[in-house]
């Protein structure tokens, strides 16, 4: 008689995965020093400073011996260098870390089912995602001079085969793929946050660039 062909259901796993956690203090940046806060920028405009060269400070500052009265430096700024640490280089050079944590995971999974003699089914999905958030401690905003990543991959491909006749066969293939590249930022603070009259559209998040021997 006929071969008897029962069901059959496979299923198969994989899964590989990485992770990297690092916080080199390789990162330097120019900010004020605590004399210059008190309106004292005698240190940061002297040849030591400038590569031999003695800078003299115009403007507000001018007369003074590169002093200014404290009172007169910017309420935003003060605000804003409350978020950043205070240099205990005469010249303001402060380095410091910026964390680079980092996962990455891939799954793959694989069912073949046997429906009778002329049909099969079959399944494959395949995940991926790499997440290197951006951090933030609270104190050092200057930690934020990056966005973070978080990219997602999903694929799966669903198959039927049909045997109807010993010269004809049915195939039907049907595949998904979606990607996901979101470039997540922690909130910290705003412009308004720091006292400006400047209208903030995005609640949490101000852009700042210090030209020169500064950062951003």
């Amino acid at each position: 008689g006929a071969p008897i062909i029962r069901n059959k259901l496979f299923v198969f796993g994989g899964y590989q995965g990485r992770i990297e956690k690092s916080n080199p203090a390789t990162t330097i940046s120019f900010v004020p020093t605590q004399a210059m806060l008190n309106g004292d920028f005698t240190g940061i405009t002297s040849p030591a400073c400038n590569a031999g060269r003695q800078i003299t400070l115009t403007g507000p500052f001018a007369g003074s011996g590169n002093r200014i009265d404290p009172s007169r430096l910017n309420p935003v700024t003060l605000n804003f260098l409350k978020h950043v640490p205070v240099s205990s280089d005469p010249c303001g050079r402060l380095q410091y870390g910026i964390p680079n944590n980092s996962t990455e995971h891939q799954a793959l999974g694989k069912v073949d089912y046997t429906i009778n003699a002329n049909q099969s089914l079959f399944a494959r999905y395949f995940y991926a995602v790499y997440d290197n958030p951006a951090t933030y401690d609270g104190s050092n905003v200057l930690t934020l001079s990056r966005t973070g990543q978080n990219n997602q991959a999903h694929s799966l491909v669903v198959g039927h085969n049909l045997v109807i006749s010993s010269t004809t066969l049915n195939s039907l293939h049907i595949t998904y793929n979606r990607t996901l590249n979101d470039r997540p930022l922690p909130p910290y603070f705003s412009a308004t946050d720091l006292g400006s009259r400047v209208s903030s559209l995005v609640p949490g998040y101000v852009g700042v660039s210090v030209t020169g021997n500064g950062f951003a």
